[in-house]
């Protein structure tokens, strides 16, 4: 079985790109379909400017309108006086064509800014395949054409929140929480991993208290990532110390760091699925369920020495005050002041 992530658009083909998308291309690169003189071969042959013309008398009578070819060179008149001729060079053309070109061009809409015409400009989708990457628009067509496709839409098209957690079980995400983050992450959280999303866990980046559930922990899209199961165990059970949150200048995206034991702090991904899936931005999800009354301690005999919290309880909660320092860290203060900076 092969997971293949894209949006529902892609599947109906190329539709017109927005106005303010359209690609701006200088004139020199459009093709202008009234042009039918070769200006190649139309340029005469003169003399370089390496080599001056002869100082003659220069012909007072003017050119003629009807004497000069499109695309050819055209000479200014010149003065009565006997004054020399000055140097043309063979790349400077005639410039009317390109005038009555411009006028015939007048009347087709163009986007501002723009020398295309409206309507050239098409958007088609692209496809995410675990193992092989990013493919074509026409590629995600032809496999969902195959009689074998199950094509599962995530959502309904609506706002209304989608479910985050299973009814029965608020630590497992629900189905559509689990294929939204893999879709998200597309490869393994951790840096410098490329292992496909599809093929490992889904970890808790604050780490799911089954006895105190309020104190953190959430199953929710901000508090699950992907990761291979090397370095999920890796995170559990190591010194490192992952974090998630939403990026303060767009919530729809998310800030990933990773604390290694050293103290250095080093960036998740630098891409996400939101990058080449927009549709994801338009997912919701609802709140998990609000944590029940936790459970009352064990009964102890009164000789019994009370425990401290046990090794791993002292452990998520050190992670927990590394987190909240690394993010107050990254919190950067607006800077109001007049010049000089």
């Amino acid at each position: 079985m092969i997971h293949l992530v894209t949006d529902t658009t892609t599947l109906t083909g190329p539709v017109p790109a927005p106005e303010n998308e359209r690609v701006c291309r200088s004139p020199q690169h459009l093709p202008r379909p009234d042009l039918a003189v070769d200006t190649s071969a139309s340029v005469t042959t003169e003399p370089s400017a390496a080599e001056p013309v002869a100082s003659e008398p220069a012909a007072t009578e003017p050119v003629a309108p009807e004497t000069v070819a499109l695309g050819t060179v055209a000479t200014e008149p010149v003065a009565s006086e006997t004054a020399a001729a000055q140097s043309v060079s063979p790349d400077r053309v005639d410039v009317s064509a390109d005038r009555d070109a411009a006028a015939s061009d007048a009347a087709v809409d163009h986007t501002r800014g723009c020398e295309e015409p409206i309507g050239l400009d098409m958007v088609d989708g692209v496809g995410f395949l675990p193992g092989i990457g990013i493919i074509s628009g026409a590629h995600v067509r032809d496999l969902a054409a195959d009689p074998g496709t199950i094509i599962r839409p995530l959502g309904d098209g609506t706002d209304t929140p989608l479910p985050a957690t299973q009814p029965s079980n608020p630590y497992r995400p629900s189905a559509a929480l689990d294929a939204y983050i893999r879709a998200r992450d597309l490869f393994c959280t951790w840096p410098g991993c490329n292992r496909p999303a599809w093929d490992g866990d889904l970890d808790h980046i604050t780490e799911y208290d089954h006895t105190h559930p309020e104190r953190g922990g959430r199953t929710s899209a901000t508090g699950l990532g992907a990761k291979c199961r090397f370095h999920h165990l890796l995170k559990t059970f190591a010194d490192f110390v992952d974090d998630q949150y939403p990026d303060p200048t767009d919530p729809s995206r998310l800030i990933r760091t990773i604390t290694i034991p050293d103290g250095r702090t080093v960036l998740g991904p630098a891409f996400t699925g939101h990058d080449i899936h927009p549709g994801l931005d338009a997912i919701v999800f609802g709140d998990p369920p609000i944590a029940g009354t936790p459970k009352p301690p064990p009964k102890r005999a009164p000789a019994e020495r009370q425990r401290p919290a046990p090794r791993t309880e002292q452990k998520h909660a050190r992670r927990r005050q590394e987190r909240n320092r690394n993010r107050l860290r990254r919190v950067i203060t607006p800077d109001d002041t007049p010049p000089p900076f």
